[in-house]
């Protein structure tokens, strides 16, 4: 098995929710005319669908946000997507071309900061929307940038250089590329990009 088709092995990620009971109330009459009140059973919280479990093969029809919860090597980048609120973005907005760090990558990186930016949210935005470039650029167009930056939507530059059969952006080597999604592309990267270098 390759690294790719290893990488997008499905995965079901069901995005933690908070389930708040609805109650409704109302007055009824009795037959002597007193009025009573009655509560209505807590409903059922709707069932939350799996964020994606992209296929091995074709994973045009997902959105960004479906592809890094449903691939087992995106799960710690998807895990602070979700904690700085930014899967509705990468659900629906774009196109974006993103650089999906894989979990090993976060290995780099020491418990301290880590934990510093899971409790800081505007810290941990500008982290992770410095993974983000709009527009779609694949490896082939990225290739033919070799040399030139690309503007983040943090507002910060990244340098494309092309090394040999590699592409690195913002100093991270593409590990697997073009994953294609209904929004834009996925690059998995081989580190987290905690600066603009361009």
């Amino acid at each position: 098995m390759n690294f790719r088709t290893a990488l997008l092995v499905p995965l079901a990620l069901v995005v933690p929710t908070v389930a708040v009971a609805c109650t409704s109330s109302g007055d009824s009459a009795t037959s002597d005319g007193a009025s009573t009140t009655t509560t209505a059973a807590p409903a059922e919280p709707a069932a939350v669908p799996p964020m994606g479990s992209p296929p091995a093969g074709d994973t045009a029809a997902l959105n960004i946000a479906q592809i890094a919860a449903g691939t087992p090597a995106t799960q710690t980048v998807t895990r602070l997507v979700i904690e700085a609120g930014l899967v509705p973005t990468l659900a629906t907005g774009g196109p974006f071309t993103v650089f999906a760090p894989v979990d090993d990558a976060f290995s780099a990186i020491d418990a301290a900061t880590l934990r510093g930016l899971s409790a800081d949210t505007a810290a941990l935005t500008e982290v992770l929307t410095l993974h983000v470039v709009p527009g779609t650029y694949t490896t082939e167009q990225l290739r033919s940038l070799s040399g030139t930056s690309l503007t983040t939507a943090q507002g910060g530059a990244l340098l494309v250089e092309a090394k040999g059969e590699d592409v690195y952006v913002g100093g991270a080597k593409i590990a697997v590329p073009d994953i294609m999604a209904s929004n834009g592309v996925v690059h998995a990267v081989d580190t987290v990009i905690l600066q603009p270098n361009g």
